[in-house]
């Protein structure tokens, strides 16, 4: 595949950021210490890495804006670009040495992402797109699947974490899918998730609530593999929202999740 200098600089910048998350999953692995010791460790990690990517991207675009999944904000003189990223999106499986994991970063221009990446460094998977064209996986073409039924197909369906308790109607979304799809599985990494339905892993990919961060990535790999993606209620996604929830898949598998969790509206 041939990458514009914009995507060429995205990927370095995240393989860049990707040894240095390596090497400390590596230390991870072996330190036996406690909660409170691993939680510092993580947060020092991500404070390296983070320096590293606002270095890299500034230096390459000078003036974008930045918006991080903690909400950190870094407002640039160009209003037109805004990066938004996902540094370490899985963190807790980074924490507990479980290597899925990734560093997300999407372009935003004029409120539309027009360039976006994915990539595991322990896996050293890399998923690329820019719009119109397509989607690349380790630099080989693929697109979403075509199954069309439910009752056949895996879908990644992602909950929160243990303190964030789900809502009566949230929980009974979950177990909708639970009990209608062949396969359900809980990945701890949006981006992941979605790159992975992106690129014909799985058929579908569910969340309640998540970050803009967290999918921005993922909502331009899906479209660009030709799947579809709304929010919970069957809407395109606003940029200015930032938490938000998603369903993608082929527009079969899309629609279809819609019907089934008796959302108010269906995507046309």
């Amino acid at each position: 595949m041939t990458r514009s200098a914009l995507l060429n600089v995205m990927v370095q910048t995240a393989r860049k950021v990707g040894r240095g998350l390596s090497r400390d999953f590596g230390e991870i692995e072996q330190l036996q210490i406690s909660m409170k010791g691993t939680e510092d460790y993580v947060f020092a990690s991500q404070r390296k890495a983070w320096r590293t990517l606002i270095y890299d991207l500034e230096k390459a675009r000078p003036g974008y804006s930045f918006l991080f999944s903690d909400n950190h904000e870094i407002q640039g003189n160009d209003k037109s670009h805004r990066w938004l990223v996902a540094l370490l999106n899985g963190r807790n499986n980074f924490r507990h040495a479980l290597p899925f994991f990734s560093v997300s970063i999407a372009l935003e221009r004029e409120k539309q992402i027009v360039s976006a990446l994915v990539y595991n460094p322990i896996l050293n998977e890399l998923f690329t797109t820019e719009k119109s064209k397509g989607v690349f996986f380790n630099d080989k073409r693929l697109r979403v699947t075509t199954r069309m039924d439910l009752d056949t197909a895996m879908v990644i369906c992602d909950i929160p974490d243990g303190r964030q308790a789900l809502r009566p109607h949230e929980r009974e979304r979950n177990s909708a899918i639970a009990s209608t799809a062949a396969f359900v599985r809980s990945l701890g990494s949006e981006a992941l998730g979605l790159a992975f339905v992106a690129t014909g892993r799985a058929d579908a990919y569910f969340k309640n609530t998540a970050h803009l961060c967290d999918i921005a990535a993922g909502i331009l790999l899906i479209r660009e593999a030709g799947g579809f993606v709304s929010t919970p209620d069957g809407k395109t996604h606003d940029m200015n929202d930032i938490e938000t929830g998603i369903i993608a898949g082929n527009e079969t598998i899309q629609k279809n999740l819609v019907r089934l969790l008796n959302l108010p509206k269906e995507r046309k």
